[in-house]
């Protein structure tokens, strides 16, 4: 996948590294070393796998994304893709905590589906933790 930047066409590293630094948080070149069962590595510069399909709690998701190597995703991380074009019709939960009662899932919209999937850019809500949604897996 590759992205117009001011009218030039990027892909892979060159699109990180135009990632302005207010959205570049937790993007690394390192990480391009791993193994990530999608392309979203290539793509974004994170290795993000959603889990659980709205099944999973938030322990149930922090569990499910130890089990595959991985760990929930920060806001950040999937702000810093989706700033690339990620996108993901389905809330996720990620590891911003926000109480002992109360974490952030958040919902990556691209714009390709925005009467589903709500508007462009990352979509921040709180809910207890109790909740079932997707995983937000990331390495």
């Amino acid at each position: 996948m590759a992205v117009d930047i001011d009218g030039t066409r990027l892909s892979g590293l060159q699109r990180i590294a135009a990632v302005p630094d207010a959205h570049r948080a937790t993007l690394s070149t390192e990480a391009v070393s791993l193994t990530c069962p999608n392309n979203t590595l290539a793509d974004f510069g994170v290795c993000i796998v959603p889990v659980g399909a709205n099944s999973l709690t938030l322990v149930q998701a922090t569990d499910a994304c130890q089990q595959q190597g991985m760990r929930l995703c920060s806001s950040s991380e999937v702000a810093s893709a989706n700033y690339l074009d990620f996108g993901l019709c389905a809330w996720g939960w990620v590891s911003d905590y926000i109480n002992p009662t109360d974490a952030r899932r958040v919902l990556a919209s691209n714009g390709t589906d925005t009467v589903n999937c709500g508007a462009t850019g990352l979509n921040p809500t709180v809910d207890v933790r109790s909740a079932t949604w997707a995983g937000l897996c990331c390495r």
